[in-house]
């Protein structure tokens, strides 16, 4: 799966919370982000590095911060947008989400093996 520019730029953010005083990541105990292992984050950061310029206390990517800066205006501007009170519709009775469906358990009714173990057969009830 590819990386996106809101990907990168969470990554940068708590690559930028999480530097020891050299620069150096301290991945342990950093929070995931949608589903990536630590060594994705890693292997991405790696190559967001190279572009990225080291200031002493921080990393800096021009790229990324001017994304950063337009998410931070496109958020502006729809949290300053008036909010009609009508718009909003309450939820029916009717209309609760959908629960998942239970698990039902099974019983095991008979266990059978084969070959020492290798095939094994259970029948549920």
């Amino acid at each position: 799966m590819r990386w996106t520019i809101e990907e990168d730029i969470q990554l940068y953010k708590q690559v930028n919370k999480r530097l020891g005083s050299t620069g150096q990541v301290r991945w342990h105990g950093m929070k995931r982000i949608n589903g990536r292992s630590r060594d994705s984050m890693a292997c991405r950061w790696s190559i967001i590095k190279s572009d990225s310029n080291w200031e002493g206390r921080k990393w800096k990517n021009d790229e990324i911060e001017s994304e950063i800066d337009k998410q931070e205006k496109v958020s502006v501007i729809k949290t300053s947008s008036p909010v009609n009170p009508q718009d909003s519709r309450q939820i029916n009775a009717s209309e609760k989400p959908i629960s998942k469906p239970k698990k039902v358990s099974k019983s095991i009714k008979e266990r059978k093996s084969f070959l020492w173990g290798a095939i094994k057969i259970e029948r549920y009830e």
